[in-house]
C-alpha cells in the first residue's frame, strides 16, 4: 500500500490523569505523537516523518533496523513497531508462494517461525547479559551465536514479541542488541 503512494499514519497517545473521588479525573498531561510513513517514488525511498523531522530509508527493513536502534535509546517503541509492521507486510507479500531458494534454504521457517518461544528469547538475552564484561553494554550476537539460538527465538515473530508483549524484558541494555541482531 505504501509503495503505491498511500501514506500510513500512526498515532501514539499518552494521557496522565489523577483520579479524584469528588469530581472527574484531573488530566495532568496529554501528549500525542503522529508518525507518517510514505514512499517517495522519485527517489525510491521510504520516508518516516514525525512533525518537522523526517528520515529516508532505501527499504523497509533498513527503516526497521534504524527504528529499533532509536527505540532503544529514547524508549520510544512506536517507530520500531511501525517499521516492523511494514517489514512484516512486505514479507507476507513475498512469502505468499514459496518456491526456489525460499524452499531450498528454508528461509520461510527462519524468518517467520511460529510459534514464538518466549522462554528461548529470554535465555538468549540472559546469555547476552552474562557475556558482557565490566558493566559494559552487551554487543549484538554474531551470526554463529544466532545460529545456536534456534528458529523459535529468532525472526519477525520473536521481534514482535519483544516489541508488543507486556511479558517481554524491558532491560534496554540487553534487549536492544538482541533485537537489532534479529
Amino acid at each position: 500500500v505504501v509503495a503505491r503512494g498511500v501514506s500510513l499514519y500512526f498515532v501514539t497517545e499518552f494521557e496522565l490523569a489523577a483520579p479524584r473521588w469528588y469530581w472527574l479525573d484531573e488530566e495532568i498531561v496529554t501528549k500525542s505523537l503522529t508518525y507518517r510513513l510514505s514512499y517517495q517514488s522519485l527517489t525510491r525511498q521510504y520516508r518516516l516523518t514525525s512533525g518537522a523531522l523526517h528520515q529516508n530509508f532505501g527499504s523497509l527493513d533498513e527503516a526497521l533496523r534504524t527504528a529499533l536502534a532509536q527505540g532503544c535509546t529514547d524508549r520510544d517503541r512506536a517507530t520500531a513497531r511501525l517499521a516492523w509492521t511494514g517489514t512484516m507486510a512486505a514479507w507476507t507479500r513475498l512469502s505468499a508462494v514459496s518456491t526456489g531458494p525460499l524452499l531450498q534454504r528454508r528461509s520461510t521457517r527462519a524468518i517467520d517461525f511460529q510459534p514464538t518461544r518466549p522462554r528461548l528469547i529470554e535465555q538468549a538475552i540472559d546469555a547476552l547479559r552474562t557475556g558482557s564484561t565490566g558493566g559494559t553494554a552487551p554487543t549484538p550476537p554474531d551470526a554463529a551465536q544466532l545460529e545456536r539460538i534456534g528458529s523459535p527465538a529468532k525472526g519477525l515473530p520473536a521481534l514482535e514479541w519483544l516489541l508488543w508483549s507486556s511479558a517481554a524484558p524491558r532491560d534496554a541494555a540487553a534487549v536492544c542488541p538482541y533485537a537489532v541482531a534479529l
